[in-house]
Order: structure tokens, then sequence, then C-alpha cells
């Protein structure tokens, strides 16, 4: 069962989610996964499985200590965790051993030691980096788990690293008064490097870098990161993104305009020539979808396939096929939808990471709903166009018309579009569940100018023209 959907004031149905968690557990007291009795770093980072494939935590002991120890792990102070978080929907929980426990500090929540269980729920600014950190204070620890909506997607890291030698042929770059590309250590992902004013060339540990030389860094997504370290003693003088920096190690998430040029740019500043260890990219391999007080929003993206296989009740996408009097036509798309795909999207209120596919096999040669540029749509006297709004209250998602003044439809979102005159065409557009057609009758039956009578011995109701049956279904 997918969703009962309910007819609320304006007409249009908000569905209710079905919220399948994923638990992810890390616990030295009850040895799951038993793993984790071997669990050792200190001086050092690495990651530590869970019980649940794919999914890991990351262990920052540069500083500090995690170590096994019986039923509980020793957790030294400064010690950082990466707990792995789709949504804000999500559950994070951390269990201290009681003893010498200090305190922790959780999502950048300082808490003390007068309790050994703090529960966090994601921001969505962790659900952007696709963690929540915590932080030890000092003592020690028997379990931290998250409930996550569905499995969070793989992270890819892309080197171009002098220092490390990676990938080998690195070591070989010279590019000077020209352009070219630079091959990273993963297949299909390279750095472009215009040097026609400047000059990129191994040195080895690390590579020249002159000033006004520029590095183009591929990213899709605004979980897309990308770290620059400097070699030491040069003058630290370079902009990434359009920021300038003064320091030797640089982080640097993309921005929306970085993604829509499709890269970041690396800019050596000022001085005549600096040195360069490595440029990283940390592919977020997913991109955030925000959902509001409705329940429904429309979504596109130009540069990626996002999968929706392991979403189902959680995150519910549509293309929509065709309408019947002011009620939408839609098909579920339970599997991946192609770059650049109109959807209609359906979840409870928050945000959510909504992961990558290399491909897709989905037909959507039939959706009508068109992605936006950011450009303003208007109407047509021979086409239909509706945009998703909201209204009432509570608020209600409805597809309304555009008609005499034109409406912008951002990138990222989508908008509807039927070959048919738009004199002919309904105002607005609700959103019925074809499955089982069912909506809630007690909301119809609340709602004002309600009239019920018998038709051919079956109860109907009306309200605002709309007739339904018993169960809610839309007569006509």
């Amino acid at each position: 069962m997918r969703k009962i959907l309910f007819v609320l004031t304006i007409a249009l149905a908000i569905g209710t989610q079905l919220f399948a968690t994923v638990t992810a557990t890390w616990d030295w007291q009850h040895s799951i996964p038993a793993s984790i009795a071997s669990v050792t770093y200190q001086n050092t980072t690495g990651s530590v499985l869970s019980n649940v494939s794919g999914v890991s935590m990351f262990v920052d002991a540069s500083s500090g200590k995690l170590n096994a120890n019986g039923d509980n792990a020793q957790f030294n102070a400064g010690t950082k965790l990466h707990i792995p978080v789709v949504s804000t929907i999500d559950v994070v929980t951390f269990i201290a051993h009681p003893s010498g426990y200090a305190g922790v500090i959780i999502g950048g929540n300082d808490y003390d030691n007068s309790t050994t269980t703090r529960v966090h729920t994601p921001t969505v600014a962790e659900v952007t980096q696709g963690y929540v950190e915590i932080i030890s204070k000092g003592g020690y620890m028997y379990s931290v788990s998250v409930d996550l909506a569905y499995k969070p997607a793989t992270k890819t890291i892309a080197q171009w690293d002098w220092k490390n030698n990676k990938p080998t042929e690195i070591d070989a770059v010279h590019i000077e008064c020209n352009t070219g590309s630079v091959d990273s250590d993963v297949a299909g992902i390279s750095m472009f490097v215009d040097a026609t004013s400047g000059k990129l060339k191994a040195n080895g540990d690390n590579a020249q870098f002159n000033q006004g030389t520029k590095l183009r860094v591929p990213v899709t997504s605004t979980t897309d990161v990308v770290k620059v370290l400097l070699y030491p003693g040069t003058t630290y003088d370079v902009s990434v993104g359009g920021t300038n920096y003064s320091t030797q190690s640089i982080e640097y998430t993309a921005t929306a305009s970085d993604i829509s040029q499709g890269y970041v740019e690396i800019i050596q500043g000022e001085s005549s020539m600096a040195y360069i260890y490595y440029v990283i990219l940390e592919k977020g391999n997913y991109t955030l979808l925000t959902i509001g007080a409705t329940g429904w929003c429309t979504f596109s993206d130009a540069r990626n396939i996002i999968d929706f296989t392991d979403l189902n009740g959680v995150v519910e996408a549509y293309t929509v096929i065709g309408h019947s009097g002011n009620a939408i036509t839609k098909s579920d798309v339970d599997a991946t939808a192609p770059i650049n795909t109109g959807l209609l999207l359906n979840a409870v209120a928050g945000t959510y990471a909504l992961p990558f596919a290399t491909s897709s096999s989905t037909d959507v040669s039939a959706n009508l709903l068109k992605p936006g540029t950011g450009e303003a749509v208007s109407a047509e006297v021979d086409k239909t166009k509706y945009v998703l709004a909201a209204s009432g209250e509570p608020a209600v998602a409805t597809f309304l018309r555009i008609d005499g003044t034109p409406a912008t439809v951002p990138v990222g979102k989508a908008y509807l579009e039927f070959n048919e005159e738009i004199s002919l065409a309904p105002a607005s557009l609700r959103i019925v569940d074809e499955e089982s057609g069912a909506t809630n009758i007690e909301k119809v039956e609340s709602a004002e100018e309600v009239v019920k009578y018998f038709e051919n011995g079956k109860l109907l109701i009306m309200r605002a023209g709309i007739v339904y049956d018993a169960l809610g279904r839309v007569v006509r």
C-alpha cells in the first residue's frame, strides 16, 4: 500500500508517508557488528563498519583515540565520529559508558555528563554534508546508532594528489602557456587547466602553480566538496569558487552557481609562484530535496540521474501523463529518473538527500512536466500551463493555471504543460491516488457548502462543484 490521499479545502490531496527506516548500529556493549571488537584508531583516521552493509562511520582520531574496550570503547577527548544521515527525519542516538564520561558535542550542541543518552535530529546543513559529527569531551561509550530513512549514497573521492602520487601519471603533468586536462584517480573525472597565462607543472611531491593559472574541478551537486592543500611556506593567495583564501588548507562546498556552470574554479592569486600538494573532490552523489508543509513539490535535475529505488514509502516520485477533468493523472517512478525529468514528489515535510544513479532506462516520453529554467513561463492560446502553488490554511498544494501573468519557474522545479486551448482547461488541478481512488470523506464532509444526495441508490457528496462517492472517490 502506497498512500491514502486526503481532499482538503482547495481540493488537492496530501499524502501520508510510510516512514521505512534502516537502523545502522555501532554497539560495543552488544557486539553489533561482531567486527567492532577489533576497532582501534589513535593519531589516525579510518572507517568502522556498521551492521548494515555499505553504511560506515568515519573516525577522526588524529588528535584522539577510539579503542574497543570489552563492552565499551575508549573515546578520548577530541576524537570525532561522522555518522551518515540522509534526511532531517533521521535520528542519531549516542549512549555513553558512565565511567569517566565528561560529555559530548553532537552537531555543535555541547552536552554535559548529566545523562549518558543523547538523541539528535539532523539539520539541513548536516544532511547537505552527509553526516552528523560527534566529538568526545572524554570518557567511554557503549554505542552510537542512526535511524535512516534509507541507505545513504556512497561518496566518490577523486584526487589530483602530487603529495601521494595519485594517480601515478600526475608526476608528468606540465601545462604552460596552454590549456589541457588532468585525469584524477577516478575514471571519467578530469580537471581542466587554463594555463594560457600561467603554469601547472609537477615538482616532486607538489606542483608549481603560477600566478593566473586556473583549475576547473567538475561538480554536479551542492553536496560536492573541493579540498585544496598548498605547499607550506608559500604565499597563500588562492581563490576557490570566487572566494579568496589566505590559508594553507581550503575546504569549499559547491554552490548553485558552480553547478550551473559545471565546475568550481581555483585561481592562483597575486604571488608570482606558489606550489600545491593536492586537489581533492568529494562527490556527494546526491542532491537535496526540501518538502514543505503541503507534502508536495515539483523537482528536476539538469545534470544527474536520480535513483528512487530504495526510497519507496519515504519519497514518492511521479510523472504526470494527463488529466481527467480537474484531476491530474500521474505515473509512479519507482526506479530511476533520467536527467532533466520534471517530477512531482511527495514526502513528509523535511530535507532529503536524493541519491544518483549512473544510468536510467525509465521511459518518461509521456511526461507532461517540464523542467524549470529560471525564465518566465507565459500562457499560450493552444497550450495550457500550470504551476504548483500552496494556498489556504492549513496550506494545500494546488496546480494553478497560468493566465495573464507569467510565472517564473526556478531551475530545479517543474511546471505542467498540456496541448489544449486555455479557454477549455480547468483553472486548477487536483492530485488523486489512482491506485485506489480513495480519499478521506470526513475531510469533505467537514468543508463548507457540502451537499449530500442519493443517485441510483448511491450516496453522493458534492462540494465546490466536485462530486464524490461515499469513499471519497471523485465521480465527476
